[in-house]
């Protein structure tokens, strides 16, 4: 048996043997605060982009856009920061609100080609 399974077993074996009074209940463990109502956060907030999470941006630039490497590392960060699927109030890959610094710089840079490529949209 390796050495730190052993210390664990061991850390393990001594929370337990204490009184069930010595231990700490989730109450006593629990830190609350109170968030003041214009920092909660009740829905999202609304995100103007040419693309959606059903229909995100092709990972390899359209024709016309004159940044290619800019379009594919953009695009690869906008499908990476979209939001968790249980509440999509935070960001899978970060945990940040979303839309997150990251997928806001990545839509822009994506907007930014997309109109450079297509000036009279």
């Amino acid at each position: 048996m390796a050495r730190h399974d052993r210390e664990s077993i061991r850390r393990t074996e001594v929370r337990l043997s204490r009184p069930v009074t010595q231990r700490r209940s989730a109450e006593q463990t629990t830190v609350r605060t109170r968030v003041p109502t214009e920092q909660r956060r009740t829905r999202r907030r609304r995100v103007d982009s040419l693309y959606s999470p059903e229909r995100p941006p092709p990972l390899e630039a359209p024709s016309g856009v004159a940044e290619v490497m800019g379009w594919e590392l953009a695009a690869r960060l906008w499908r990476d920061h979209l939001p968790e699927q249980l509440l999509g109030v935070d960001c899978a890959a970060c945990g940040s609100s979303w839309p997150c610094d990251a997928w806001e710089l990545a839509n822009g840079i994506l907007t930014d080609c997309h109109h450079g490529a297509n000036p009279e949209e």
